[in-house]
């Protein structure tokens, strides 16, 4: 039974960096009348709007109330916001794709064979698929969308046209934004 639950969300493995939840195999027991027990190992996040308490029974009251469901998070962004300018890249995109006198049809075209959300990974991509409840992208933030394609020129210019800019020391691309935070009643 070891590995089935490679379900890739918890605790960050080497290499692509994707993440990883197992249990942990010399703790899984079979009690007498023949159900397993998994044990696992956590890694807790930081999300910045979570504060556990350090009242158990407050907790407790928490997670009755439901205000407990903050979900792990790797950036200060809500993954609502994040996912809104990934769409805005990923519609631009296919738009190369239907146009046939773009200079980067056929590579939109090489691009999309998988589909637009194959370009995509992460808490985005799993934001854009629907594969998690509103609950969850609501209380999930983020501060990175990674894109994973091999057309590089295509998507060099994609970022260039929508406005991000590229940091010359970090390499990588980024682009500011402001959203009215619900929480606080400020612009963020």
């Amino acid at each position: 039974m070891e590995g089935i639950w490679d379900l890739k969300a918890d605790v960050v493995q080497e290499g692509d960096k994707l993440r990883d939840v197992s249990p942990i195999a010399r703790k899984t027991i079979i009690d007498d009348k023949g159900y397993s027990h998994y044990i696992f190992n956590k890694q807790l996040f930081k999300n910045s709007s979570y504060k556990m308490p350090g009242d158990d029974f407050e907790l407790f009251n928490m997670f009755l109330d439901g205000e407990d469901l903050i979900y792990p998070s790797d950036g200060d962004i809500p993954s609502d916001i994040v996912a809104v300018e990934a769409r805005k890249v990923l519609n631009y995109i296919v738009a190369c794709a239907e146009n046939l006198s773009s200079s980067y049809y056929e590579d939109a075209n090489i691009a999309l064979k998988n589909g637009k959300n194959s370009l995509v990974r992460g808490a985005i991509k799993l934001h854009l698929g629907k594969y998690t409840t509103n609950e969850w992208r609501r209380k999930r933030f983020t501060a990175s969308i990674n894109f994973f394609m091999f057309q590089v020129g295509l998507l060099d210019h994609v970022l260039t046209q929508m406005d991000w800019v590229k940091n010359k020391e970090t390499n990588n691309w980024e682009k500011s934004l402001q959203w009215f935070d619900t929480e606080t009643s400020e612009i963020a």
